[in-house]
C-alpha cells in the first residue's frame, strides 16, 4: 500500500524527480522530469549525468563538467545539496537553453558507509533566472549609460525639516560628467555643503526640486547658476518618495553667443535707425527682413506690415519719364552677384500715394562661405537735390545764352537788314525782273537764317526731360559750332573733323548741345585775341574701367575731343576745375556753372570728362561716352521734291495776323478753298457752320489753345484731319503733338513746299499717326 501511494505522489508530482544508483546511473524518472527534459522515460533510463547529451552550464554561463552534477556530487560526498542551478539544452525554447534549480538527496541503507542511491528534485527556472539576467544586464547598462553619459545626472533625497518644508537635499549619486560640468563633486553632501550660497539664488534651486517631488511632474528650464557663473539646461523629474533625479546639460556658450548675438542686434538697429538713408535687407528669395525707419517713411510700410512681404509691393519702383516698372534691384543683385545702382530718374512710389525721385545701390548679403543669403538695398530721397541739378542746368543754359544773346543778336541784324532792305527795294523796283528775282532770293535765304538759327536756341534753351534716346554726336557737336560761329568772336577760327565712323551715344541731345556750347564758349574766353577752336571725334575702348574716378562700362565709346589754343589754366586750378562756383575768369564773366554742370551732365551719361592744360600752351577736354547700337529715335516729316497741289476747303487758325494770311495766300495758291480764324472759339463756330477737309491749327493762341482746340474739333468730328503748327524745334515736341490726335505737323516757320507736301500727305491718308 505505501509503495502505491508513493508511485501515485511521483507521478503528480510537479517537480522532475530522477533517482540514480550508486553508480549514477537513472534508474527511476516521474512524467514530469520527463517533460522538463523534453525526453522519454526509455530514453533516460540507464544514462547518467556525465552524457554529453547534457551539456550542463554554470549560473555564469561557463560549461560544468558531469562530475559537477549534484546527483554526482550527493553520491561522492554522501551530502545533500539543494537549489543548484544548472543549464540544459533543450532546443524548443526561443533561447535553446532551459535553467534547473537542483536539489539531490542522498540514500543509505542501514550501517551503509556509502549511499545506496540519490533522488534529485529539480524545478524549471528558465523565466526567473532570464528575469534576473535582465535585471543585472538593465542595471549593467544603466551604470555604464550613468557613469559614461555626457549629459550631468545627479541622483538626490529632499531633506525636510519637522513642518515637513523641503530645507535642502542630498546627493546620493553624481555621475562623472556632473563633476565635470559643476566643477564640484557633492557625492554625499548636501547641496548647500556642495555648493554654499546656492540658498540665496534667485532661482530657488530648493524649492523648485521640492515641487517637482511633491507633484509628480517633471521641470525643464535653462537656468543661470549664480555659484559658479555658468549656464545650464536642467531637468528634474521624481523617482520616489522625496527622490528625484536631475540632468544637467551646460549652455553657457550657446548664451553668450545668444546675448551676442541680440548685442549685435541692437548696435545693428541703433546703427540703421542712425543713417540718415533708407535701408531693405531681403532673404534670397526677395522677401523683406528688415526696414529702417527712413524706409519706412519713405515706403509708407512699417517693419511688422512688410516683413515676409516680396520687396516689390514694398519698394514700387518706376521709370519717372516712361512710367513703366523698374527691373528688380533684388533680382539684378542676385544675377551679378555684385553691388549695383538704380537707372536715373527712378522714382519711389510710396504706399500713401507719395512719389520720390530716389538714389540707390544693392549688394549681396554673403554667409561665411559665399553663398548670397540675401540684399540689401540703400536709398535716398533725392527729389529736392533732383529739382536743384534742374535748376542747375538751366541756370547754366541761361548763362550760355546770356554769353550767346551778343553775337545772336548780331547775325539777326545782319538778317533783318537784308531782308528790310531787300523788302524796300522790292517796292520800289518790282517791274524789274531779273532783279525782283534776287532780292526775293535775298529775303528768303535770309529769312531761311534766321529760322535755322532760332531752330537751334530754342532745342538749346529747352527745358531737358531727361528723355535717353539714341542721339547721333556729331549732330551735336555741328549744331554747336553753328551755334558758337554765330556767337563768339570772327578771329576765333572754329574746325571740326569728325573721324568716327559710329556716332550714336544714348542720352538727351539738348543737354550734350550744352555741354559743346560751354566748353566751346570758355575756350573762346580763353582766346581773347583769336585762335583755334577744334572739335574732333573717334572711336576709343578706354583701357580702364576707371577714368579719373568715373566708372565706365566695358566695351567701344566715342571719344570727343575740344581743344583750343588759348591762355591755358594754371596748374594749382585743375584740381578744381568742375568745382561749382570756380571759375578762372575776371568777375562778371561768368558764375562757374558751367563746367560743373558739363561735369554732371557727363557723369550722368555713364562717361568721363578730363582735362589736360599748360598755360599759354590751350587747353584740351577729353569726353568718352558709351557707343550704342541703333537708328536715332524722333518724328521726321518727309519733304518731297515736288510742290503738291491739291483741292478741297482748309480752315487757318492762327492768332497771328501776318502767319494767318500768309498762310491763307499759300494755300489759295496751291488750290485750295480757305477760311481764317483768330482762335480756337471761333474755329469751333466756323467748323461747326460749315464742315473742312483740313483744319491747320496753331498751338499756343489766346482764349483757347491748340490742343484744347483739337480735342473739341474731334469731339464735333472723330475724323476730323488737324495739321497743328508749332514753333517748338525737338522732335520730342513733335511727337507730343501726334499724340495729340493730328494727323500732321508742321514747324514754325514753314515754306510753301512743307504746307503743300503735309497737306497732301494728310489728305491722302499718308500722315504718320
Amino acid at each position: 500500500m505505501a509503495d502505491e501511494w508513493m508511485t501515485t505522489v511521483l507521478r503528480e508530482m510537479p517537480l522532475g524527480v530522477v533517482v540514480h544508483d550508486r553508480e549514477g546511473r537513472i534508474c527511476a524518472v516521474n512524467p514530469a522530469a520527463c517533460a522538463l527534459l523534453g525526453v522519454a522515460q526509455e530514453q533516460l533510463i540507464g544514462l547518467d549525468s556525465r552524457n554529453a547529451r547534457w551539456q550542463a552550464l554554470r549560473e555564469d554561463g561557463s560549461p560544468a563538467a558531469g562530475d559537477e552534477h549534484p546527483a554526482m556530487v550527493a553520491l561522492r560526498t554522501g551530502q545533500p545539496l539543494r537549489d543548484q542551478v544548472l543549464g540544459i539544452a533543450d532546443g524548443r525554447l526561443p533561447e535553446g537553453r532551459r535553467w534547473l534549480s537542483i536539489s539531490a538527496i542522498p540514500e543509505f541503507q542501514p550501517g551503509a558507509a556509502a549511499a545506496q542511491r540519490v533522488c534529485v528534485l529539480f524545478e524549471d527556472v528558465t523565466a526567473r533566472q532570464l528575469a534576473r539576467r535582465s535585471s543585472a544586464e538593465a542595471e549593467e547598462r544603466f551604470h555604464a549609460l550613468f557613469a559614461h553619459s555626457p549629459i550631468g545626472i545627479a541622483h538626490h533625497r529632499l531633506l525636510r525639516d519637522a513642518g515637513g518644508r523641503a530645507v535642502d537635499y542630498l546627493y546620493l549619486d553624481a555621475n562623472h560628467h556632473f563633476i565635470e560640468l559643476t566643477g564640484v563633486d557633492p557625492r554625499g553632501r548636501r547641496v548647500t555643503e556642495a555648493f554654499p550660497g546656492i540658498e540665496r539664488d534667485p532661482f530657488d534651486w530648493i524649492g523648485r526640486f521640492a515641487q517637482v517631488v511633491d507633484s509628480g511632474e517633471s521641470m525643464r528650464v535653462q537656468q543661470h547658476l549664480v555659484v559658479n557663473d555658468r549656464w545650464y539646461d536642467v531637468v528634474g523629474y521624481r523617482t520616489g518618495p522625496d527622490r528625484f533625479v536631475a540632468a544637467f546639460i551646460e549652455i553657457s556658450e550657446q548664451k553668450r553667443a545668444e546675448q551676442a548675438l541680440r548685442a549685435s542686434e541692437e548696435n545693428l538697429r541703433i546703427t540703421l535707425e542712425s543713417i540718415g538713408d533708407a535701408v531693405i535687407a531681403t532673404d534670397a528669395a526677395g522677401r523683406v527682413q528688415r526696414l529702417n525707419q527712413v524706409a519706412e517713411r519713405l515706403t509708407g510700410w512699417t517693419m511688422a506690415e512688410a516683413a515676409g512681404r516680396p520687396l516689390g509691393e514694398v519698394f514700387r519702383i518706376v521709370n519717372a519719364l516712361t512710367r513703366a516698372a523698374c527691373e528688380d534691384p533684388v533680382a539684378k543683385v542676385l544675377a551679378s552677384g555684385q553691388v549695383v545702382g538704380l537707372a536715373n530718374h527712378t522714382v519711389l512710389l510710396a504706399r500713401g500715394g507719395r512719389e520720390y525721385q530716389i538714389a540707390d545701390s544693392g549688394a549681396p548679403i554673403r554667409a561665411s562661405d559665399g553663398t548670397i543669403v540675401g540684399v540689401v538695398l540703400v536709398f535716398r530721397d533725392v527729389t529736392e537735390e533732383h529739382a536743384l541739378q534742374e535748376q542747375l542746368a538751366q541756370a547754366r543754359k541761361l548763362d550760355a545764352l546770356g554769353q550767346l544773346a551778343g553775337g545772336v543778336a548780331h547775325d539777326f541784324n545782319n538778317m533783318l537788314a537784308g531782308i528790310m532792305s531787300a523788302a524796300e527795294l522790292l517796292g520800289r523796283h518790282g517791274d524789274d525782273v531779273q532783279r525782283r528775282s534776287r532780292l526775293l532770293e535775298v529775303i528768303a535765304t535770309a529769312a531761311g537764317r534766321a529760322a535755322d538759327l532760332t531752330r537751334k536756341l530754342l532745342a538749346f534753351a529747352r527745358k531737358g526731360t531727361g528723355l535717353r534716346v539714341p542721339v547721333p554726336m556729331h549732330e551735336a557737336v555741328l549744331g554747336a559750332v553753328a551755334l558758337l560761329q554765330h556767337t563768339i568772336d570772327k578771329r576765333v577760327v572754329v574746325r571740326q573733323q569728325l573721324d568716327s565712323r559710329r556716332d550714336l551715344v544714348e542720352g538727351d541731345l539738348a543737354e550734350l548741345q550744352s555741354v559743346f556750347l560751354n566748353l566751346g564758349l570758355n575756350a573762346a574766353h580763353a582766346m581773347p585775341g583769336g585762335g583755334l577752336l577744334e572739335f574732333s571725334t573717334r572711336e576709343a575702348v578706354p583701357p580702364e574701367p576707371v577714368v579719373q574716378g568715373f566708372e565706365l562700362d566695358p566695351g567701344p565709346h566715342l571719344e570727343v575731343t575740344v581743344r583750343d589754343t588759348g591762355c591755358g589754366i594754371p596748374a594749382e586750378a585743375l584740381p578744381r576745375i568742375f568745382d561749382p562756383f570756380f571759375t578762372t575768369k575776371a568777375p562778371g564773366q561768368g558764375t562757374g556753372l558751367g563746367l560743373t554742370a558739363a561735369y554732371g551732365t557727363i557723369r550722368h551719361h555713364r562717361g568721363a570728362i578730363t582735362v589736360a592744360s599748360e598755360p599759354g600752351h590751350g587747353t584740351t577736354f577729353t569726353l568718352l561716352l558709351p557707343l550704342v547700337a541703333g537708328e536715332p529715335s524722333g518724328v521726321r516729316v518727309a519733304v518731297p521734291g515736288h510742290i503738291a497741289r491739291g483741292h478741297g476747303r482748309v480752315l487757318v487758325v492762327d492768332d497771328e495776323a501776318v502767319v494767318r494770311d500768309t498762310a491763307a495766300m499759300m494755300l489759295d495758291d496751291l488750290g485750295y478753298q480757305v477760311e481764317t480764324a483768330a482762335d480756337g472759339e471761333e474755329a469751333l463756330r466756323r467748323f461747326a457752320a460749315a464742315r473742312f477737309d483740313a483744319v491747320l491749327l496753331d498751338v499756343v493762341m489766346p482764349v483757347m489753345d491748340g490742343p484744347t482746340c483739337c480735342r473739341r474739333l474731334r469731339a464735333l468730328d472723330p475724323q476730323v484731319l488737324v495739321v497743328l503748327c508749332s514753333g517748338y524745334a525737338h522732335d520730342d515736341d513733335q511727337a507730343t503733338l501726334h499724340a495729340l490726335g493730328a494727323q500732321g505737323v508742321l514747324r514754325k516757320p514753314y515754306q510753301r513746299a512743307d504746307l503743300a507736301s503735309v497737306l497732301a500727305q494728310v489728305l491722302e491718308g499718308r500722315a504718320r499717326p
